[in-house]
């Protein structure tokens, strides 16, 4: 069962975002919209198939061992890498815009290789609270969203 994201949509905008305000300083002067997501985990998915051809090459790379140990040293990487199932996870995802003047993103830098903010100024988005509340705890980056 797939959740309708606008329910949560509306229930975010209940809380005041007044638009062109920086969200760290409350300064109106060139403010500037960081993207980033909230999202909450809907469902998780594995295809065990690949996974049980794996597993046969595994045991028959513990049988050889004894025999060929020289190749099960090579082999061995290669199957330990391919065992488990591929798994694929669905996301309801909130975009959000951080909100941020000029000098704020001057003086905040972030040391988060490509993220323009460290994690404790995205928190500071009038919404991440009640985000948080309502189930959406994974940090999406901009590039992920």
């Amino acid at each position: 069962m797939a959740e309708d994201n606008s329910i949560y949509a509306d229930l975010l905008n209940l809380i005041p975002n007044p638009p062109d305000t920086c969200h760290i300083c409350s300064s109106r002067d060139n403010v500037v919209l960081y993207k980033f997501g909230l999202a909450k985990k809907l469902k998780v998915t594995r295809n065990w198939r690949n996974s049980t051809i794996s597993l046969g090459a595994f045991i028959f790379g513990i049988v050889t061992t004894p025999i060929l140990p020289i190749l099960s040293i090579f082999l061995g990487p290669i199957i330990r890498s391919e065992l488990g199932a591929n798994k694929t996870t669905t996301y309801a995802t909130l975009i959000m815009h951080l909100q941020v003047c000029p000098l704020c993103k001057q003086r905040k830098g972030s040391k988060w290789g490509n993220l323009p903010f460290g994690m404790k100024h995205y928190k500071l988005h009038p919404h991440w609270k009640l985000a948080h509340k309502l189930g959406f705890r994974e940090f999406f980056p901009p590039w992920r969203v």
